[in-house]
């Protein structure tokens, strides 16, 4: 009686090791496919967080194009044969300037009758960056005159579209083109990074996956103008809505139900509906 009772608590013990065993496994891909989902929305969301509207140059269900913002600076000193020396305001170190590479884009702000800040009511002036480097100047004056500060200084090149009536003082942008898109490599679908220069495209960067296919829904942006309506026209997109699903898969096969994530990111500088006239 004891030889068969013992064999029959062995087999017990074998598959109640191995049902924990695949619990674990199980736990673990649901993990690691939340981790990625959460790394990928992590992401995004700090790229999207200080855009504006108007900042985002192409949206679809499956990509989403605009210029991320790198860092915020000063105009220290008039533009001369195309020379422009920019103070960091972000206090951070090392400097956001000091990554700043051929084919990022400046943009400032100047009004004719502020410009040096005050009421900065008119549309932005953009300009590309040519071929040149940038180079640190170290600590120095800049600013409109009377109220310089002292700051981390940065010289660079800019094509022509800027002209030497850009007063000391004005705000700066620096911004880089950034693409997220859903793609298919080795039969799999991820969300991927790139960021574009003087060169081209870099090569994409996956984010997470693998995600479902595009058919199933693995990605999906909607955009949303300022009154919350559906709208194709980047220009006009004031709210994103990025939703990614990802399934569990293990030896190459989809297991489970699989996750989900959804976040919503609001654009700046959209209109006020109480500050607009009342629409026909």
């Amino acid at each position: 009686m004891a030889l068969p009772l013992m064999a029959i608590m062995g087999s017990l013990a074998v598959m109640l090791m191995l049902s924990v065993a695949r619990s674990a496994r199980t736990q673990g891909r649901t993990l690691q496919v939340s981790r990625e989902l959460r790394h990928a929305v992590l992401v995004l969301s700090h790229d999207v967080d200080r855009l504006r509207v108007g900042d985002v140059v192409a949206v679809s269900d499956t990509l989403l194009e605009f210029d991320a913002v790198l860092a915020a600076a000063v105009v220290c000193n008039r533009p001369a044969p195309d020379q422009l020396v920019l103070g960091d305001m972000s206090a951070l170190s090392p400097s956001p300037l000091g990554v700043a590479r051929p084919g990022d884009a400046l943009t400032a702000w100047q009004h004719a009758a502020f410009p040096t800040g005050g009421a900065l009511v008119s549309a932005p002036v953009p300009a590309r960056m040519a071929t040149g480097t940038w180079s640190a100047l170290g600590q120095g004056p800049c600013g409109a005159a009377g109220d310089g500060l002292r700051l981390p200084r940065w010289r660079t090149v800019v094509d022509s579209t800027w002209g030497p009536d850009l007063a000391p003082g004005t705000p700066v942008l620096l911004q880089r083109r950034t693409r997220y898109t859903h793609y298919r490599s080795d039969g799999q679908w991820w969300i991927g990074r790139r960021t574009l220069d003087v060169s081209g495209w870099e090569t994409v960067q996956p984010l997470a996956g693998p995600l479902y296919s595009a058919v199933a829904g693995g990605m999906r942006i909607q955009a949303a103008n300022w009154r919350g309506a559906p709208t194709s026209n980047a220009s006009e997109a004031a709210l994103l809505t990025l939703t990614l699903r990802a399934p569990h898969t293990t030896a190459g096969r989809t297991v489970g139900a699989g996750d989900s994530v959804q976040v919503q990111l609001a654009l700046r500088g959209a209109p006020q509906p109480d500050s607009l006239p009342p629409q026909p």
